[in-house]
């Protein structure tokens, strides 16, 4: 089940006192809530995966947006696809979906076309 609102206000309040965070803190503390990546000083690949697969809308505090850590987040929620910073061209087949939301598929062209609004 997903968290409510009021529970991630609850959560925010409860990290405001934990900032730069690093290591194993930081590892528990996104699983815990992908949310307090945004705490996290020393940002590795791990973490961030980690964030976004607890939180998609965690993306939007990842410094250094890789594919994976992207594809990852809009999996967890396709409204994190607005988080997205960059550009990225996916290497995948025209045939291949990229993902798939709510039992649509995504090709990459649509991925593309997406992308290009949430960061215009």
């Amino acid at each position: 089940m997903k968290k409510k609102l009021i529970d991630y206000k609850q959560d925010y309040e409860n990290l405001t006192t934990k900032k730069n965070l690093s290591g194993n803190e930081a590892l528990k503390a996104v699983e815990e809530d992908g949310y307090a990546l945004q705490y996290v000083k020393d940002q590795s690949e791990a973490i961030c995966l980690k964030a976004v697969e607890r939180n998609g809308y965690a993306l939007r505090y990842v410094k250094d947006q890789s594919e994976a850590i992207c594809l990852k987040a809009v999996e967890e929620d396709g409204d994190a696809l607005q988080y997205v910073k960059d550009q990225l061209f996916f290497d995948l087949q025209e045939s291949k979906p990229l993902f798939i939301l709510d039992g649509i598929e995504y090709s990459e062209g649509t991925a593309r076309s997406m992308i290009k609004k949430a960061t215009e």
